[in-house]
């Protein structure tokens, strides 16, 4: 479950930049939408580029406006911790020039004027739900919400908003562009989303498991632990078990240190299976004998 945290920095100095840019376009009576809406035959014909990165601030609709600060201060700050902050703001800035190129290239034949941050807060909420599908977000004290329910909230009372505006002004220019920018966020952000899992799967699937190392013990690791009284004889044992006993073999003076040392040596160089019949029964006679 995610807590809605207080907001953040890079949060907090994008909703400062659209409050200051909301207020001064009313105050200056629209002259600040009209140097930084994008516009594509402006862009095109006369090169004013600075509109591509410019139009989310030129003078936002009023519901635009609040959604834009609902979604930075109750869903970004919590976006914001699953990225570092240079990557953050770097995939911010990279939507916007992207939004700006592919409405230029939709509509350059046209003199619409884009603006307004729907884009942008469709591509944070949306990228939100998609990571969060499963989880719920809380207010204060209040009873948690599963997120999909929230941002679906938030999104109706938009497009409420939205369809009123262009009612009450008759203006149909507002849907279309409200539209393809929350569309266009809504896509981004599955495109994202999509290559941040296609990542995590390849990580997963490039993961090596390491399997533990089996070594053949020394011959004198071989001599020492038969001596210890916890000694896992499994393995030897396993190994000895298979062959035929026949106790009384050998004599006492047989069991030299020289004609051990000679065994252990062929078996740290040719393995177990390399004994005679003689040597394993040489073996288990001198365990039993040290025990």
């Amino acid at each position: 479950m995610n807590k809605l945290f207080k907001i953040s920095n890079i949060s907090f100095k994008m909703l400062l930049i659209a409050s200051i840019s909301y207020f001064v376009h009313y105050l200056s009576n629209g002259l600040i939408f009209s140097y930084l809406s994008l516009n594509p035959s402006l862009i095109i014909n006369d090169f004013q580029i600075w509109r591509i990165i410019t139009f989310p601030l030129a003078g936002t609709s009023v519901e635009s406006y609040i959604l834009f600060f609902i979604t930075f201060t109750m869903i970004s700050p919590n976006l914001e911790k699953s990225f570092k902050k240079p990557f953050y703001l770097l995939f911010i800035s990279l939507l916007i020039c992207l939004h700006g190129a592919i409405s230029i290239i939709l509509n350059y034949n046209t003199n619409i004027n884009f603006f307004g941050s729907e884009g942008i807060s469709f591509f944070v909420i949306s990228l939100f739900v998609f990571i969060n599908f499963k989880k719920k977000i809380q207010f204060s004290k209040l009873n948690p919400i599963k997120t999909p329910k929230f941002a679906l909230s938030i999104i109706a009372f938009w497009l409420i908003s939205v369809v009123a505006h262009s009612y009450l002004f008759n203006d149909s220019n507002i849907l279309y562009i409200s539209g393809f920018s929350g569309l266009f966020g809504i896509i981004s952000a599955l495109l994202i989303f999509g290559e941040m899992k296609i990542i995590e799967y390849v990580k997963n699937r490039n993961k090596k498991i390491v399997e533990p190392i089996i070594e053949i013990p020394r011959p004198e690791e071989l001599a020492m632990a038969y001596s210890q009284p916890k000694f896992e004889k499994s393995r030897f044992n396993k190994f000895f078990n298979t062959h035929h006993s026949n106790d009384g073999l050998f004599d006492d003076e047989d069991f030299t240190e020289d004609h051990l040392n000679s065994i252990l040596d062929k078996v740290n160089e040719q393995g177990l299976d390399s004994l005679s019949e003689y040597e394993v029964e040489y073996l288990k006679e001198y365990s039993q004998r040290i025990n």
